[in-house]
């Protein structure tokens, strides 16, 4: 049986490139992957905040599970895709609940762009080091308000934690896929 990872993506506003890309470097890899999301149903690209959408790729994904009725211990790990609509859509209870149970029963997890920030909000981020998206500079006080040090890397493992920078989305699907392809 090949080993099955879930990516989060927010409902809405979620960033094709990071999803898709991310995505194509697991299954390159023999990874099954499973979306999720708040919301059964189907995600959507485009959010009333941004007119930021690669019409050339697919604008909505199925989401095959509700984040709500994820087992984390069915998994080899758990990671959330950013986008505009990261913060509004990720940054919940239930998305934190799932991440801090992933985080005890000590499974790969992360988290790229935006996204990396949920990490932090979620109590889940080690006393490590973790990058992310940083556009507006806020990501070094975030991510030190959680004992974690800001690194402006392209992609960073630490421990069983893996957060990117938004354009190196091929690199963490290749890179989850290293580090979960054991089990």
């Amino acid at each position: 049986m090949k080993p099955c990872v879930i990516l989060i993506v927010p409902s809405m506003g979620y960033d094709q490139h990071e999803y898709l890309d991310t995505r194509q470097a697991l299954e390159d890899n023999n990874i099954q992957v499973i979306t999720a999301s708040t919301r059964k149903g189907s995600a959507v690209a485009h959010h009333p905040d941004s007119n930021v959408v690669d019409e050339q790729k697919p604008t909505t994904t199925h989401v095959d599970i509700a984040v709500s009725d994820i087992d984390p211990l069915s998994y080899q790990g758990i990671f959330l895709t950013g986008g505009v609509g990261a913060l509004e859509y990720l940054d919940v209870h239930e998305v934190h609940n799932v991440l801090q149970a992933t985080r005890n029963f000590d499974l790969y997890y992360g988290a790229i762009g935006k996204a990396c920030r949920v990490l932090a909000s979620a109590g889940v981020l080690p006393n490590g080091k973790a990058t992310g998206w940083n556009d507006d500079n806020q990501l070094p006080r975030i991510l030190e308000s959680h004992g974690c040090e800001y690194h402006n890397e392209q992609i960073i493992v630490s421990g069983k934690v893996i957060t990117a920078k938004s354009h190196a989305a091929s690199d963490f699907g290749t890179t989850i896929a290293q580090h979960v392809s054991w089990y």
